[in-house]
């Protein structure tokens, strides 16, 4: 699409949204009483923004950690029980990273590198 010629500019894209176990947040206990407390606690945190940055470098697009898209949500539901009862991800397909980067002009040719943080 394009290839910038000024300056570094960082972008904040909101790729949905998450709530997780105030026993995860606040991290009760230690060891195996700990990741326990994660799966007894009743208790959600409210829907918490989840980002990746986009890195708009003369060199190259840098994107920062992906966020969630709506196809892993369906599979990691069925398939993992952390993803089934411990954490909730909300994403519309428009909140994709895809979907998000063509809005700012960004295309996947662009994108010369991709970290993930976790």
């Amino acid at each position: 699409m394009r290839r910038l010629r000024e300056p570094m500019k960082i972008h904040a894209i909101q790729t949905g949204s998450v709530r997780i176990k105030t026993a995860q947040v606040e991290g009760r206990g230690r060891g195996l009483r700990r990741r326990l407390a994660v799966v007894t606690d009743r208790h959600w945190t409210p829907w918490l923004p989840t980002y990746a940055w986009v890195i708009d470098h003369p060199e190259g697009v840098i994107v920062v950690d992906t966020g969630q898209g709506t196809h892993l949500l369906e599979a990691s539901r069925s398939l993992h029980p952390y993803h089934r009862w411990e954490v909730a991800f909300r994403v519309e397909r428009e909140e994709e990273v895809g979907p998000q980067l063509r809005a700012l002009g960004i295309g996947q040719r662009d994108v010369t590198h991709v970290v993930l943080t976790h």
